[in-house]
């Protein structure tokens, strides 16, 4: 690590003086961007700026954030949007696609201590007194949409974020990752 630093050190010394030779004090031809017109937008640009206010987007947002909006489950949220577009002179359709979605008979994730002891994670968000939408009857557990159904167990390794490079860092360290969970920060 140390030799590392070092090396850096004088590079970027170096690169510093060379360039404080290149550099010129003068910007010619730079235009400040108040002087510059801005382009006029098309016909459909216009439509889409002047449909939409601050409240318009604030109810927008809250309608999406306080129903079930999980892909496959609400048609009528995708069709209240697409009618709200009708509304705003945009031309709008739905369009139902055949496609893998899987959703949760039940989960659970539990880790075993050496010692024998078992901790048990909660998978459902807390119920926040200030957040009403954390109290939805219809509301899903934490789950992976694309996991195969099984049951995973194996020592864990903490992984980081999870990046090659935080693989690279923990071979170099001698720490051994076959058949291990990979346990990642997100």
């Amino acid at each position: 690590m140390r030799s590392t630093t070092l090396l850096a050190v004088p590079f970027l010394a170096g690169s510093t003086i060379a360039c404080q030779r290149e550099r010129h004090f003068h910007a010619p031809g730079l235009v400040k961007r108040q002087a510059t017109p801005l382009a006029s937008l098309t016909a459909n640009e216009q439509t889409i700026i002047d449909s939409f206010s601050n409240n318009s987007i604030s109810d927008w947002s809250y309608y999406y954030t306080h129903g079930d909006h999980v892909a496959g489950r609400n048609r009528s949220q995708a069709q209240w949007t697409a009618d709200k577009w009708e509304e705003a002179g945009i031309p709008s359709t739905l369009a139902e696609y055949t496609v893998f979605l899987n959703y949760p008979l039940n989960n659970s994730l539990s880790m075993t201590y050496a010692n024998g002891s078992v901790y048990t994670a909660g998978l459902v968000e807390d119920v926040l007194e200030e957040d009403e939408t954390s109290t939805r009857e219809d509301r899903l557990p934490s789950f992976h949409g694309y996991s195969a159904t099984g049951n995973a167990s194996a020592e864990f390794v903490y992984v980081g974020l999870g990046t090659q490079r935080d693989y690279q860092r923990l071979v170099d360290l001698g720490v051994e990752l076959e058949g291990k969970v990979a346990l990642a920060q997100w």
